[in-house]
Order: C-alpha cells, then sequence, then structure tokens
C-alpha cells in the first residue's frame, strides 16, 4: 500500500516539475519575434539595407529566418570597402559579426577580396581596444569556427580585465554597472561556461541587485525592455531554464499587440531590437532542447531563500504568463490525482 502512495506522490512529483519546464511556448516566440522583426527591421532599419557597420542587425534579422537574400551584394560590397579603410584592425566586434554573415551568405571567409577573414580574427591582438560589450560575438564566432584555444584565451582575458568576484562588472572604468554590463558579461563567456561557471553565478545573483517586478534596468527603480532582455538572453546561454522563463514571461508584459513590438520610454525601435536579440537566444535555446530531448537544465545553485522568493513570484504571475498552459496541467495533474487516488482506495477496501 505505501508503495503504491509513494509511486502516485513521485508521479505527481515529476508532473509537477515539468509545469516550469515548459513555460512558453515556441511557436508563441517565434510569433514575437516574427513581428519585432516586420516592425522594427522591414519598417525601419532594413529600409536602406545593410553595411558593414549595421552587421549586428543584420544578423538578428537574418537569425530570425527572415529571407536577407536582397541585401547580400550591398553588404558584400561595404564590408570590402571597410576592409580597405583597415578597421577590421580595430574592431574585433566587428570583425566578428561580418564573419558570420559572410559565412551565412556563403562567401568564402578565408578568401575574401584578398583578406583572410578568419586568420585577421584570431591574430588579433588583445591588448587592444576592443568593445568590452559585445565581446560575446567574439568568443561566439571562436566556438563556432572552431577556435577555442583563441575563444577561451579571449574569454579569459575578459574576465581578468573587466571582472571581479562579489563586486562584477567594471566596463566603464569605474563609472558604475548595470543589468546590461552584467548581461553582456555572461554571454562573452558562455560558449565556455563550464570553465567560468563560477564567475556566471556571481554575475547572474549579482543581477538580482537590478531587478523589480518590472524587469531589470540600470537600477532596480528604473525596469526596462532592454536590460530586461539582455538579462533573458545572458540565462537562455548559459541554460538555466528555470529563470530564462521567468524572465521572458516578464520581458513580455512590455510587447504590444497593436504594432507588434515592444514598448519603450525611449525608442520602441532600438527596444524592439534588444527584444529580439533576446528572443533569438531564448529561441535557439528552446529548440536545442527539445533536440537534446531535454525538458529542464539545471540552474546554478540558488540561495534557499531566493528560491522561494522566486516561487512567491511565479505563483503571483501565473495568471498572467502568456501561453504557459499551466491551468491545462494542473487540471490534468488533479485528475490523475483523483483516478490514482480512487483506485488506491478500492485495492484498500477489497483488502
Amino acid at each position: 500500500m505505501k508503495k503504491v502512495i509513494s509511486s502516485i506522490l513521485a508521479l505527481m512529483l515529476v508532473m509537477s516539475l515539468a509545469l516550469t519546464a515548459f513555460a512558453a511556448d515556441k511557436s508563441d516566440v517565434k510569433s514575437k519575434i516574427d513581428s519585432s522583426i516586420k516592425y522594427a527591421f522591414d519598417g525601419k532599419f532594413a529600409v536602406n539595407g545593410y553595411g558593414a557597420k549595421d552587421s549586428k542587425n543584420l544578423l538578428m534579422h537574418r537569425k530570425s529566418g527572415a529571407d536577407v537574400s536582397k541585401f547580400k551584394d550591398a553588404y558584400v560590397s561595404s564590408v570590402k570597402q571597410w576592409l580597405d579603410e583597415g578597421k577590421g584592425k580595430s574592431d574585433i566586434v566587428t570583425l566578428a559579426m561580418i564573419i558570420d554573415n559572410l559565412d551565412a551568405y556563403e562567401v568564402d571567409t578565408k578568401n575574401f577580396e584578398g583578406y583572410n577573414l578568419q586568420e585577421m580574427l584570431t591574430s588579433y591582438d588583445l591588448n587592444n581596444y576592443y568593445n568590452p560589450f559585445g565581446v560575446y560575438y567574439v568568443t561566439e564566432a571562436a566556438h563556432r569556427l572552431g577556435f577555442d584555444d583563441f575563444g577561451k584565451k579571449l574569454a579569459n582575458d575578459f574576465v581578468k580585465k573587466y571582472y571581479k568576484l562579489g563586486s562584477g562588472t567594471d566596463f566603464w572604468n569605474g563609472f558604475g554597472m548595470s543589468a546590461d554590463d552584467i548581461g553582456a558579461f555572461v554571454l562573452g563567456v558562455a560558449p565556455y561556461k563550464a570553465d567560468f561557471k563560477e564567475y556566471i553565478d556571481d554575475a547572474l545573483k549579482l543581477a538580482d541587485n537590478f531587478k523589480s517586478e518590472g524587469g531589470y534596468g540600470v537600477t532596480a527603480d528604473s525596469p526596462n525592455v532592454d536590460s530586461t532582455a539582455m538579462i533573458l538572453a545572458a540565462y537562455s546561454a548559459v541554460g538555466n531554464k528555470e529563470k530564462a522563463d521567468e524572465v521572458y514571461n516578464i520581458l513580455v508584459k512590455y510587447y504590444d499587440d497593436s504594432f507588434g513590438g515592444f514598448t519603450s520610454e525611449n525608442n520602441a525601435y532600438i527596444s524592439t531590437s534588444n527584444a529580439v536579440l533576446a528572443l533569438e537566444y531564448y529561441y535557439d535555446f528552446l529548440n536545442e532542447q527539445n533536440n537534446n530531448g531535454e525538458n529542464e537544465v539545471v540552474p546554478p545553485t540558488v540561495d534557499k531563500n531566493d528560491k522561494e522568493d522566486s516561487k512567491e513570484e511565479n505563483l503571483d504571475k501565473s495568471d498572467k504568463s502568456p501561453a504557459t498552459g499551466a491551468t491545462t496541467a494542473y487540471l490534468a495533474i488533479s485528475a490523475l490525482a483523483l483516478s490514482l487516488g480512487a483506485t488506491v482506495a478500492l485495492k484498500k477496501r477489497d483488502n
């Protein structure tokens, strides 16, 4: 009898845990990416095409799954001019984005108009200036291309130069830190997350200092789309399903069906593009989980009190969370419990 009851409880626990594993519907995420691309990219950033300096927007536009073939010729021409002007020697972040875009266009990046872009990337002098807020494009490119010795060295130098355990990032020479900086830092080391787990856990714990009910911001009192998006991207990149789902549910509260983008106090086009960046990380993460047959990735260790607070927040927001299917799943579990309970009662009576 005890074994039967234990089995029922175990099954109910497994099904209850499954509720948090599917907090967002992939089709809902994709629909928000598509409408945001239509609003901010087709409706603004892509109107005049993409040049080398617009490589980030082209990368996000392309990653959405949209057809960007019409931009190829002008973009390739612009990249050639950008390289001839010597900018590839000083801007490693844009160079990494360019390599990603040209590879997607099936352009040979080892022999591009007399330039070996991959060699340029991996021979870059790490003592030269590079944008700390965009280093994640470089480590991601290095990892994708199989240049992991270079990528790990860059990530290691990135940590040494810009991060202190317990204090966080210092991208701006003592001018403070925000949730955006923390998100960019985590993304920068995420391709090698196993090697930098201590720093990732520390950074994401510090991110809570910039969090309020409305999301993340430069301070906890200034939640906004852009900062919340960076934290969603970070949690998605390191495979923390529980927290990524939680932040996604916050971010989509800024989504406005009336124009298909994200609301902003400053610039809705820019904020929408930042939301797209995060949603693409999140969507890729959901796809990766499905491809690996996984339901949930074990999150970094958190303080017990923090975990209890997180549970309370999730309960408060359950009626607002998009496409969670929580009510249906709860009813299914309840029905199962009643059914199994009845079976146990009959068995007990028969005995």
